[in-house]
Parts: structure tokens; C-alpha cells; sequence
């Protein structure tokens, strides 16, 4: 089975999570637009406001981690501008 995700953050990243869990043979590809495909959008606030020193604290998983812990094939900077769903074969 292939999967393929466009987005990460919270809903693409558990996306991802679930699928490797639900099939640990599947091919799962996520694409992101942005570098960080995981950070704390509700601490942008404390960052902004000095309470928070590093902005990195806010990015708990990268890209290499979650390629590690889930086998994920992950691609930042990367914008999906259309889908061709034809299948293949």
C-alpha cells in the first residue's frame, strides 16, 4: 500500500504515525512546504513574549527523527501543486 500525505504539523504527522502502525509494509510519503514538520504553534506566544529562549524548543520532532521512528519518507520545502491519482500498472 502507498500513502501519501501532503502537510505534517499535527494532523500530518499523526496521519503518518497511524498508518506506519496500522501497516508496517506500507510506502509513506509526506510532503510539507515548510522546514519543520513538527513544532508547537501555542508556543509561538511565550517565544514572542521572551518566556521561551529558543525557538528550536518549540520543534520536538524533525524530519530525520521521524524518518527513524516511523520509516516515513519525508520531503520539507516541497509544494504539492496537484495530484495525479491515475493508478499505476
Amino acid at each position: 500500500m502507498k500513502v501519501l500525505i501532503i502537510g505534517s504539523v499535527a494532523a500530518g504527522t499523526s496521519v503518518a504515525a497511524k498508518a506506519r502502525r496500522n501497516d508496517e509494509n506500507a510506502e509513506i510519503t509526506l510532503y510539507n512546504a515548510d522546514y519543520d514538520i513538527s513544532y508547537s504553534i501555542c508556543g509561538i506566544p511565550y517565544f514572542l513574549g521572551g518566556e521561551v529562549d529558543e525557538l528550536e524548543t518549540l520543534t520536538p520532532r524533525s524530519a530525520a527523527w521521524f524518518k527513524k521512528r516511523y520509516n516515513v519518507d519525508i520531503f520539507t520545502r516541497h509544494e504539492v501543486t496537484s495530484i495525479d491519482a491515475k493508478p499505476l500498472g
